[in-house]
């Protein structure tokens, strides 16, 4: 019994140490669109932050306001969806495969579920 919870120790903190490690590369993570007219370009970063916005002032001038307001949001909510996506895809191939079900929509690992059953955690009861 010892050994197990050593083990499930062991694995707790090498999962725990991984996902440290994504949250200090998603930092990096960056996905830029571009509007389907070109008139704007948006980079977002893993948390759908706004980190560079471009827009083409030929075409702008063309739009109005109005509608090139709806083109920058439009294409920052795009560049936030392909972030989290890319930044979820990352989290659960750094995962063990039994473990890449806690895994969030939005990137977030549910490590409560890494502890035992009696601790309050789920996965150890997956273990085959």
């Amino acid at each position: 019994m010892q050994a197990q919870i050593g083990a499930m120790l062991d694995e707790y903190r090498a999962v725990r140490s991984r996902i440290d490690s994504l949250q200090m590369a998603a930092i990096n993570v960056a996905t830029t669109v571009r509007s389907p007219d070109r008139s704007v370009t948006v980079t977002v970063d893993a948390q759908g932050g706004l980190r560079d916005l471009r827009i083409d002032p030929t075409l702008a001038t063309r739009l109005g306001a109005k509608a090139l307001a709806d083109r920058i949001l439009a294409s920052a909510r795009l560049a936030s969806a392909q972030a989290r996506e890319q930044f979820r895809v990352t989290v659960r191939e750094a995962l063990p495969e039994r473990l890449r079900e806690l895994v969030q929509p939005d990137g977030s690992v549910d490590l409560e579920a890494l502890l035992p059953v009696d601790l309050g955690g789920a996965a150890w009861e997956r273990r085959p």
